[in-house]
């Protein structure tokens, strides 16, 4: 009974779907739902190094992943999901070099396999659930598959000009995802009535660039020592198309709906340490110095 208004007030949960039928009145125990996600495995990391010389060596190493599963409680009856395991390989080799031109150079390939992969899904409730909105569950529906290289160098010119080069070849490729058929039954007892993965087999994995290749170049200004250490560079940045939503289709009349198209940047930064000899640095930069218009979010949604 309201103290105020004398009129009997009737509890029903908010949780409608799980507790149809509760009546919490003072006691709010019957609105609570409890869900349970365990999970643990053991990873590891086998690797063995050989050094040719005191500038040279060589590598391999074999390591597995682990990522836990998870809760979305929002996600009524499908709540939880489970781990995802990868198996990852990777040789390389690590270089550097002294004298008048100074510097380094790194080189790896690699090859992951990742197993009851987590991804992301689509949810749209059945007709008879009009007041639930559609949802994103993580669901454990695809195996993949990824390889690649990368490369980084570094050389030393007149001890003042510093070139960095960077490059990244990545391969990545969804091997299997469960079909409707499969997903469907796990609706059964839920409010949902269709279920849809983000990715699709034989697509690349998700914000994945093929490529990325990025060129820095700083040179470190021939002051006196008491002035400080003042350094101008330039990065630039290329960043090849992605797809970002595999459940849509890539381009629709012309606008880029389920793929992120490639980008190239230019950033600058000016960097002073121990300004005029005192013990502070000053750093300015610029992001984007061309002002090139580019994708950084889309959907379709």
């Amino acid at each position: 009974i309201d103290p105020i208004s004398g009129v009997r007030i009737v509890r029903t949960c908010q949780d409608a779907f799980r507790h149809p039928t509760a009546t919490p009145n003072q006691d709010r125990s019957p609105c609570a739902t409890r869900i349970v996600n365990k999970s643990k495995e053991p990873t590891w990391l086998l690797g063995v190094d050989y050094k040719v010389s005191p500038d040279l060596m060589l590598y391999a190493k074999y390591s597995r992943g682990y990522r836990q599963g998870g809760i979305n409680a929002g996600n009524f009856g499908i709540e939880t999901w489970e781990p995802e395991k990868l198996d990852s390989y990777e040789v390389g080799a690590k270089a550097s070099f002294r004298g008048a031109v100074s510097g380094y150079f790194n080189l790896a390939g690699f090859y992951n396999d990742l197993s009851n992969m987590q991804v992301f899904a689509g949810l749209t409730p059945k007709p008879e659930f009009t007041g639930l909105g559609g949802g994103a569950a993580v669901i454990n529906a695809a195996s993949s598959r990824s390889y690649g290289l990368e490369a980084e160098a570094f050389v030393l010119l007149f001890d003042s000009l510093g070139l960095n080069l960077g490059y990244t070849y990545l391969d990545t490729k969804i091997k299997d995802v469960l079909t409707k058929a499969q997903l469907l039954p796990r609706l059964d007892g839920t409010p949902w009535g269709d279920i849809n993965p983000r990715v699709q087999p034989g697509s690349a994995f998700l914000d994945s660039p093929k490529h990325k290749f990025t060129a820095t170049a700083t040179y470190t200004l021939p002051l006196d020592e008491s002035l400080g250490k003042l350094s101008v560079g330039a990065t630039f940045v290329h960043t090849s198309k992605t797809v970002n939503d595999g459940a849509v289709p890539r381009i629709v009349n012309g606008i880029n709906l389920g793929l992120t198209p490639t980008s190239n940047l230019l950033n600058l930064n000016l960097d002073w340490k121990n300004v005029a000899g005192s013990p502070f640095d000053l750093a300015f930069y610029a992001t984007n110095v061309t002002d090139k218009n580019y994708t950084i979010a889309n959907t379709g949604g």
